[in-house]
């Protein structure tokens, strides 16, 4: 993981299962290797809310899913 990208949150994903994770659209480096990998990857800018500190799991609450 780049330094800048670790220093910008850049790990602060949610994974979804079943290879899907929400990821900041800062995490270039990352979201490119992840989808290399197969993984579906949704990129959200979280610009507004890191000025504050926060991150993915900062704008979420617990998700309810069907079991697959």
């Amino acid at each position: 993981v780049p330094f800048q990208d670790t220093m910008a949150l850049g790990c602060n994903f949610m994974s979804l299962g079943n290879a899907k994770v929400i990821a900041p659209t800062t995490s270039r480096v990352l979201i490119e290797q992840l989808k290399a990998r197969g993984f579906e990857v949704a990129a959200v800018d979280t610009s507004e809310i890191s000025k504050t500190g926060g991150g993915i799991h900062c704008m979420a609450q617990a998700l309810r899913r069907e079991a697959a």
